[in-house]
């Protein structure tokens, strides 16, 4: 009885092992979104196939809504950090470091989020495959990686469409609306920034645009407007983590070994 006891449980330990091996095969992503199939299993800011150090952002709009009337950006920057935090889809996303991507008198989008610069570092949607732009220069130039490994149903996917559980609102015609406050470019839409005083009204964007421009501008509205608006969050440079099989594989092994010495 014992010894059928030991085995079996020994057989668990392999079994979780094995399930363990079979999931680090497909999540490389620090925040456990990011798949080794994203973007046809290459980089787009590289070109080549995913390895580990290479660097990645995610971005996603809030499903939760709050208004537009501050002019300080940390307001912003803390809302979407706490809607990040609040995913019932993925456990781990509010370990990241989460920025708006939206621009107040003061502080412009591109400036806030750090994508001034140049670098190769691609965008991603909460889906864990489908890129959106090939690094913060290609986000700037207008959402919509053209690779063709993100189209759907015809169309070129321009904004981070996508909310922090992974779904999304695709709309009657332009999905959620977005208070950004900023030009297709990333600086501050001057006379639309979020937190301008009333009777202003801010640069509103689409979560379903379809075109670059829409992304960022499609409405005017007042920043204290009934219900609110939705924000686009971008996470700073997240890392491809080597996978862990290996090492799950020598404890298998070990377990392997322990079960035939007890036989």
């Amino acid at each position: 009885m014992k010894k059928s006891l030991k085995t079996a449980v020994v057989l668990a330990a392999l079994s979780a092992l094995g399930a363990s091996v079979a999931h680090a095969a497909t999540v490389i992503g620090q925040l456990g979104v990011l798949l080794d199939t994203a973007n046809g299993g290459i980089n787009p800011g590289t070109g080549l196939a995913w390895a580990a150090g290479d660097q990645y952002r995610l971005a996603f709009y809030t499903s939760t809504k709050r208004d537009a009337t501050s002019a300080d950006i940390a307001d912003y920057n803390a809302f979407v950090q706490g809607v990040a935090a609040s995913s019932t889809t993925f456990a781990n996303l509010g370990n990241g470091t989460w920025k708006v991507l939206g621009s107040t008198a003061l502080v412009s989008a591109r400036d806030n989020t750090g994508t001034a610069g140049a670098d190769n570092v691609p965008i991603f949607v909460l889906d864990g495959i489908t890129s959106i732009a090939n690094n913060s220069a290609d986000m700037w130039n207008g959402f919509g990686n053209p690779s063709g490994s993100n189209i759907r149903t015809g169309t070129v996917y321009y904004a981070p469409y996508l909310n922090e559980n992974g779904g999304g609102d695709s709309g009657a015609n332009h999905g959620v609306e977005i208070a950004t406050g900023t030009n297709t470019n990333g600086t501050t839409k001057v006379d639309q920034p979020l937190g301008i005083a009333s009777p202003g009204t801010i640069n509103v964007g689409a979560s379903n645009a379809n075109n670059t421009g829409r992304v960022w501008n499609r409405f005017s509205r007042a920043p204290d407007q009934a219900g609110g608006f939705s924000f686009y969050a971008l996470s700073d440079p997240l890392t491809v983590v080597p996978e862990p099989t290996a090492g799950l594989l020598a404890a298998l092994g070990c377990l392997v070994l322990l079960h035939r010495r007890r036989k």
